[in-house]
């Protein structure tokens, strides 16, 4: 018999190595295997039928630790945004015992058949890369002017594929977190038009995300918020050399994505401590959605509980980013990472008092692709997306408020 159509073809090879194999293919069929729909992992046929839940997931040695997390805040601002989604809270429970999973062992995949491949940004949301800094002290403000944007700009090149000559790039919101800081707002400067100080913050130890962009009824609504924030170099006379940064005008950016350009924001994540080469206190861990829709994102769709995880990166170094994906025009591409600083884990007996005060350094990143038209059926930011039933004020005074809530939480201590 000849087969003709390759995909019956492969089911077939499938088959009989299921038969022979117990269920385990043969390893040349894993090739065909991809990731898609929102980190949900997929394929042409069922390739193994061991699906890997978390009940069933095993841990190797130091694959593994468990945290409790908050939901609170998070679960408190859904319902308070987005009544008409129902009544069931967002995330399981409210202080809850997680197992967080060591990101530099891999991905658990869903079928106990599949390898752990590193985490990518385009198939999981987040990654980590080592990225040498000439920054010595990420609260002197010129340096990250003057420095960093430039070295940003050049690893979204060279480990992304995202240039000056296919996509503007907006640098904003940098931050500088750590559990000894005081918080201290940016300073804006309405002369050059852009920030000349980085927040100080503590560390944040509820779930959150940090720009719910679909909330926002138009572009110029959140564009403003970001050029309100941007960072500048100093010096204006960009070249275009690799790695040079030129920031992008307020109206290219909005042309674009009322054209219905892909859009995406991006949060560079560091060990913001030259003095501390190593975070051994508070990492931050990341979460990563998985959906039983194509369509899946955040708000309109909940993530399956029991094939989400949380990840983290122990012991980052000062020459290691965590670059993670806060948004997504593009429903089929992974985004919505949530993430929280992991306190103390739950299974370590020892206080961590006597390692160092984490430091840590991050700003975002808008970036618009100036050829990539996202598809009708795949664009989250329609005019008929979900919205919340808060405007951008009341938001803010609810926001407010829960700060002040979470505070008081923490100085209770009733915290994770």
């Amino acid at each position: 018999m000849i087969v003709k159509n390759q995909h019956y073809f492969l089911q077939l090879l499938f088959w009989l190595g299921w038969k022979l194999h117990d269920g385990c293919t043969c390893a040349f069929l894993s090739q065909y295997h991809q990731f898609s729909f929102a980190g949900r992992l997929s394929s042409p046929f069922s390739a193994c039928p061991k699906v890997r839940t978390k009940a069933t997931a095993i841990a190797s040695a130091g694959d593994m630790v468990y945290y409790n997390l908050d939901y609170r805040g998070a679960n408190e601002f859904i319902e308070a945004h987005y009544p008409q989604l129902g009544n069931a809270s967002y995330f399981d429970g409210s202080i809850k015992k997680e197992p967080i999973w060591n990101a530099r062992h891999g991905i658990v995949p869903e079928n106990e058949c599949e390898d752990r491949l590193q985490p990518s940004l385009h198939q999981n949301g987040f990654t980590l890369v080592q990225h040498e800094t000439r920054v010595d002290n990420f609260t002197n403000f010129s340096q990250i002017q003057n420095i960093y944007l430039s070295e940003l700009t050049s690893l979204l090149h060279k480990e992304f594929d995202i240039s000056k000559d296919t996509h503007h790039i907006l640098f904003w919101n940098p931050v500088v977190r750590g559990e000894a800081l005081k918080s201290q707002d940016r300073i804006f400067d309405n002369a050059t038009e852009s920030l000349t100080a980085a927040a100080l913050s503590t560390t944040a130890g509820m779930v959150h995300i940090d720009t719910d962009v679909g909330a926002h009824e138009t572009p110029n609504s959140f564009l403003q918020i970001m050029f309100k924030n941007r960072v500048l170099p100093t010096n204006r006379n960009h070249d275009f050399r690799e790695g040079s940064y030129h920031s992008p005008s307020f109206q290219e950016l909005e042309d674009e994505i009322q054209g219905g350009k892909r859009f995406f924001i991006l949060n560079f994540w560091r060990n913001g401590n030259a003095q501390n080469p190593v975070i051994r206190r508070s990492p931050l861990g990341v979460f990563l959605p998985r959906y039983d829709s194509p369509e899946g994102a955040f708000p309109k769709f909940r993530s399956n509980p029991q094939m989400s995880r949380w990840y983290y990166y122990p012991n980052m170094t000062y020459d290691e980013c965590l670059v993670f994906k806060q948004y997504d025009r593009d429903a089929h591409h992974v985004s919505d990472i949530w993430h929280s600083a992991l306190r103390q884990p739950t299974d370590v007996d020892t206080s961590l008092d006597q390692l160092p005060p984490r430091m840590s350094f991050d700003i975002r990143a808008l970036v618009v692709s100036k050829t990539e038209t996202v598809p009708f059926q795949q664009d989250r930011y329609t005019e008929d997306r979900v919205m919340p039933v808060m405007d951008y004020e009341e938001s803010g005074k609810f926001c407010n408020e829960q700060d002040k809530r979470q505070i008081q939480r923490e100085t209770a201590g009733e915290t994770n």
